[in-house]
């Protein structure tokens, strides 16, 4: 785990984009379209953690897809976002990292530095394409 047992690291967040990905391509999801085919299922990684498909409000009364990674006593490290109503597309992670080309917003109580993506496209093509590069980080 990470510096604390609450905290996590890069490594643990590859592992977790990596399972983030098997549970989108194991649903064939290739497309904004194919996230409402998911919508409402739960997915259990490990007796602790999960992964969940939701449609959630949104910014301007709007609904946004979102794909959780959730840990139980350890929060969400991993979440993706799409919006069509507003065209856009977000990842946001945590950890005891800070990631390039994220924007930091908060700290949660574990000491996880909370950081978001955000791509000015409601494109589910980039979003998997961020997911693999979070995937690939060594350290």
């Amino acid at each position: 785990m990470g510096n604390t047992d609450k905290t996590f690291t890069r490594k643990e967040l590859a592992k977790i984009a990596k399972e983030m990905l098997s549970f989108l391509d194991s649903n064939k999801i290739n497309s904004a379209d194919d996230l409402e085919k998911i919508t409402g299922q739960e997915k259990s990684i490990d007796a602790k953690s999960r992964i969940s498909a939701e449609l959630r409000p949104s910014n301007l009364e709007t609904k946004a897809y979102v794909v959780s990674y959730n840990i139980d006593g350890r929060g969400t490290p991993l979440e993706i976002c799409l919006n069509r109503e507003l065209s856009y597309s977000k990842v946001i992670a945590k950890g005891d990292f800070v990631l390039p080309g994220y924007k930091n917003f908060s700290i949660d109580c574990f000491g996880n530095t909370i950081q978001d993506k955000k791509i000015s496209a409601a494109d589910f093509a980039l979003l998997k394409s961020e997911l693999q590069m979070l995937a690939s980080q060594k350290n």
